[in-house]
Formats: structure tokens, sequence, C-alpha cells
């Protein structure tokens, strides 16, 4: 049988995992994808699979991008009986030639939930996300990364809704730990124990970043890597990031409260797409 590859919309809760990325002898959520592909027999034992982003134990995703080279055609609703609860195939679409979701994609949107707190000068952090759109070398705001660090980060903005801070990053790529860091960052401007010229004096490089630590990673999620793409939206995977998201915001985590917000309009705007442009 002639393998076909095909590019798969992911959720995932990260919580129970480190990180998606494969890892000898952890638990990760690539690894348990691979290993219930390989059980049901539509992958090789070294599978071909490249991914839209490597997301850190404990950050979460709603629409991570996955191109996998199957040994026929795979039946999404079977391989979502397979995976674990917090691990869901919602939407696929068949591809020909080498389709690279890192390389291709146009944008990746990511959202950060912080509780809030009283004393936080929201102007001033608002000042911040502002100084970092555009293009800069983050080489002082990432964690262990040794290739090129310049991004192009299109959008960065935060909304006071209650008792949090909605924190949002568009951007061409986020380098690993750039996002978290900034929201200590930010967090710290908001204190008023940094200010937003120390910011930039750390993208310019005129200053090392000192005890900035990475913000808790629970709070984060890839809401979507896009691509022009039309897909197939799976109804039963969709029903099984519901159901698993309403189960899980019982205990008032105004994180996952957020991400099924924002699954509903994920779901819309992948409607709107299709309607424009017809499946390959």
């Amino acid at each position: 049988m002639e393998a076909e590859r095909y590019i798969l919309k992911v959720f995932y809760l990260g919580g129970n995992y480190y990180g998606f990325v494969r890892q000898p002898n952890l638990p990760t959520i690539e690894g348990k994808i691979i290993e219930v592909l390989k059980n049901m027999k539509l992958i090789l034992d070294k599978p071909k699979i490249k991914y839209a982003s490597r997301t850190d134990r404990g950050v979460h995703a709603l629409g991570q991008t996955l191109s996998i080279e199957f040994e026929g055609k795979p039946e999404i609703d079977l391989i979502n009986e397979k995976l674990p609860v917090d691990i869901a195939i919602w939407a696929y679409s068949r591809i020909i030639g080498n389709f690279n979701p890192r390389r291709e994609t146009i944008y990746r949107h990511y959202k950060y939930v912080l509780k809030c707190e009283e004393d936080l000068n929201i102007s001033v952090m608002e000042e911040a996300l502002k100084a970092i759109r555009g293009i800069h070398d983050f080489k002082n705001l990432c964690y262990k990364v040794k290739s090129p660090t310049f991004r192009r980060i299109y959008e960065a903005f935060a909304e006071r809704r209650n008792e949090t801070i909605i924190f949002e990053f568009i951007g061409s790529g986020f380098a690993r730990g750039l996002i978290r860091k900034l929201i200590t960052i930010i967090v710290k401007i908001g204190r008023e124990e940094m200010t937003v010229n120390d910011l930039i004096d750390m993208l310019k490089g005129k200053v090392k970043q000192k005890n900035v630590y990475m913000a808790p990673p629970q709070n984060l999620y890839l809401i979507d890597a896009f691509y022009p793409i039309s897909f197939r939206i799976n109804e039963d995977g969709v029903r099984k990031v519901n159901n698993c998201l309403r189960k899980i915001h019982e205990d008032l985590n105004p994180v996952f409260k957020e991400m099924e917000r924002d699954f509903s309009k994920l779901i819309e705007k992948f409607s709107n797409f299709n309607e424009l442009y017809s499946h390959p």
C-alpha cells in the first residue's frame, strides 16, 4: 500500500506530559501519538513526523499541527478513540509533497492567562508589549537557544478581564522560553520593578536579563499555527476536545475556560475558510 502524507490539527493538555517532543522513557504528546499509530500499524517504526511548535512541559495546544506519513488512509475517529482523553485530532488534510509545518507556518498565535494583581499598572504593560512588536533579536530572552534568535512579532497585547489578564502573542515564530520570559518581564514592569526602557535595552543587547525566570507553563497555550489550507473538520474530534475542556474547567480554572472559548472561535474560523476555498 502506498504511503500517504497528511497534516493534522491536534489538541492536547500538557499537564500529564514532559512536553510535546518525544523523549526516551518519558511520556510526551508526540510519543503517545506515535505509540497509538504504531499499534494501529498506521506508521513505520521510524516515522517521518514534523510539527509546527515544540511546546514545553505543561504547555497546552488547541491547534498544534503535525505532518505524518501514513501507511494508507487513517481513520481519524478510530485514532481518537485510542488516544488519551487529553489528546485529540480535530481536523486533517491530505497533502502532496514534502510539507514542513514548522517552516511553512504563516503565523503562530499564543495566549497566556494570568491571575491579575491589584497593583499592576496595565497601561505601562501595554507600552512594553508595543515595544516588542516588529523584528528583534530575542537572544537575551530565550532559554538555551543556540540557533538564530531573530523573530518577528506581529501583535502583542493584553486585556484585563474580571480577575485575569489575557496576553496574546502573534508572530512568525517564538524561540524556546521567549513568551514565558516576556510574561515575567512585563509583570515586573507592571509592578514597576522594571521599566519599558529596561526591556528595550535587553532587546538591543545593551544589558543581559537578570533574575528573569520563565513564567509557569500551565498558563500558556498555542491557539493555532496558521496555513492557507482547507482542512476537513472531524466532528468526533471536536466533541472530544469540548468534552475534555468542559470537564476539566469545572475546577474554575480560567485557563481552560479561555481555551474553550478560543476553540469555538477556531472551529468557526476553519469553517469559514472552508466555505471560501474548496478542499484539495
